[in-house]
């Protein structure tokens, strides 16, 4: 067991250099002057070269690279060019939030979904299981932003039930958990074949040990 774990985290190194390396090279590659973003196109020619040389944008990348990696691992991910904050910070900021969707709609999800899958396994072959694979093929097919703007259109708009913007209420945070909760539909399938087997052998199981008991 332990040399598995080892060897698991040997590969995991390789993959977030290259990870790394891919984000690294994406945000260098994009269009634009960072520094042009930071003070605006109207900034003197001195002043651009001074903060490009004090951001380090002029050294080659590879020495870019590596001092990015060395920050990374000492926990410095840089400064926002838009609030000027470390981005640390920014990031802290917005955590709970992203916390709050994921853990929420996957928790969600999972109870809907097992929930259905038990429903469809009971009622197998039947309208009920066949008005759930429908469904549930039609919000795997559904991208989540064309859902939220369906569930918005609903629940905001015409009931008026919940806010459209914003997570400082937790009726905020019941679309966004809804969405997300939708698309963990796809797992309805595996739900459904585990508890249509598990059925199948109760049902034979009741079956066969009343025989059993009576030829003995």
């Amino acid at each position: 067991m332990g040399k598995y774990i080892v060897k698991r985290i040997l590969q995991v190194i390789p993959m977030l250099f290259i990870l790394s390396l891919i984000v690294f090279m994406m945000v260098r590659l994009i269009p634009g002057d960072p520094v042009d973003m930071m003070l605006g196109m109207d900034i003197p020619k001195d002043t651009k070269e001074y903060e490009r040389e004090r951001l380090g944008l002029n050294d080659p990348l590879y020495i870019q690279y590596f001092r990015f990696v060395g920050n990374a691992l000492h926990g410095d991910l840089g400064t926002s060019i838009f609030s000027g904050k470390p981005f640390v910070e920014e990031l802290a900021k917005r955590f709970p939030k992203t916390l709050t969707l994921a853990v929420g709609g996957t928790l969600f999800g999972a109870a809907v979904g097992v929930l259905l899958g038990i429903i469809a396994a009971i009622h197998r072959n039947k309208f009920a299981d066949n008005l759930i694979m429908v469904l549930s093929l039609l919000t795997v097919s559904t991208p989540s932003f064309f859902l939220a703007l369906i569930l918005m259109l609903i629940f905001c708009l015409n009931l008026r039930w919940l806010p459209s913007i914003g997570m400082d209420t937790w009726q905020g945070a019941v679309l966004p958990i809804a969405t997300l909760a939708c698309k963990q539909s796809a797992a309805l399938r595996a739900p459904r074949a585990a508890r249509c087997w598990t059925l199948s052998i109760r049902i034979i199981s009741a079956r066969l040990v009343p025989a059993a008991c009576r030829s003995a």
